[in-house]
């Protein structure tokens, strides 16, 4: 009896695998590839683009698409002059693709955790404000899986950390999450703000509440004028109507930070990345700034060293930072 009869009822309608539409037997003569190029295409809404998230020629990509297309007897994508756009008809297979994959991805997981994760290699991206977290779950992860390689980067933005985990050049990223990811997936650890860091004293307050045109009125260390970090803060300050009274500037952050513990000024910081320093007060902004903050990896043929540090980071901070909000994962940022 051939795959497509067995994906006929008695009556002789089609037989849907639950969850999912595209017929069974189509689906069971499906690759995995053509799946994973389904979802590039539709995350990219371009063929190029597409085929370089996912190591392909754009003709391999299309030709992929086109003999799916055909096979499925409908049109997945509608061609435009600047890319591909999904098709009516194409969003509930496009849909029921990105289920498969994530069926697909949970199958894996579970072998991993039978088989463990004994050999491999790693590759993080770390922006440099969260490398002492970063640092952390190194060490957590080193000390369960000794036999795999671990390489790390810190480029200096959110940005290059996506580039670096899109082009395939590093396996994970930690950065700051905002936005559609298009062929990336992420998990969001927690949400956090900036917090103003200064050198504590003897006579030291408690920690306060400062608004904006507090912060402005202080000597700050601030990252190097130009800088995306920078040009990020400054946009703040212009959005309330206030300027930055910079006193120093240092492109880096545990700089700025030791200049601010040792008295020469006071310098803005993401507080997860800085509790449990020592020699500091921190004191918080009102209106705050919220950041999400969490690790991203590509979205097709996620190795199992990934799946065992997003595990692990999770873990991490559900156990060490209870008071800052957590997310499902792969829920997505508004």
């Amino acid at each position: 009896m051939s795959s497509e009869s067995r994906s006929r009822s008695s009556s002789g309608a089609p037989f849907y695998l639950p969850g999912h539409d595209i017929p069974a037997g189509r689906l069971a003569r499906m690759e995995v590839q053509q799946l994973r190029c389904i979802v590039a295409v539709a995350d990219y809404a371009h063929f190029t683009r597409a085929a370089q998230s996912l190591h392909l020629t754009q003709p391999a990509l299309s030709n992929a698409i086109a003999k799916l297309e055909k096979e499925l007897e409908l049109k997945i994508f509608v061609r435009t002059p600047r890319g591909a756009e999904v098709s009516v008809d194409g969003a509930r297979v496009v849909d029921s693709a990105r289920r498969v994959l994530h069926s697909l991805g949970e199958l894996n997981s579970v072998v991993d955790s039978i088989k463990g994760v004994t050999t491999g290699a790693l590759r993080i991206a770390t922006r440099r404000t969260f490398m002492r977290t970063t640092t952390e779950l190194v060490r957590r992860f080193h000390e369960k899986y000794p036999l795999v390689s671990i390489d790390v980067t810190d480029p200096m933005t959110d940005e290059e950390v996506f580039d670096a985990v899109d082009q395939g050049k590093c396996d994970v990223g930690f950065c700051r999450i905002g936005g559609r990811l298009p062929g990336l997936d992420f998990q969001v650890l927690y949400e956090s703000e900036l917090v103003v860091l200064s050198a504590a004293t003897a006579d030291d307050c408690p920690p306060r509440v400062l608004s904006w045109p507090d912060v402005a009125e202080l000597e700050l260390i601030a990252p190097s004028a130009g800088s995306p970090v920078r040009v990020g803060l400054e946009r703040i300050f212009i959005e309330q109507s206030l300027q930055m009274k910079v006193c120093i500037e240092s492109e880096n952050f545990e700089s700025r930070v030791d200049m601010a513990r040792m008295g020469l000024g006071s310098t803005i910081a993401d507080r997860v990345s800085v509790l449990g320093l020592p020699g500091f007060r921190i004191d918080s902004i009102n209106p705050p700034i919220p950041t999400k903050i969490g690790v991203i990896n590509r979205s097709h043929s996620v190795p199992p060293t990934v799946h065992a540090f997003k595990s692990l980071a999770r873990e991490y901070f559900t156990d060490n930072f209870p008071q800052v909000a957590q997310f499902e994962l792969g829920a997505r940022p508004a």
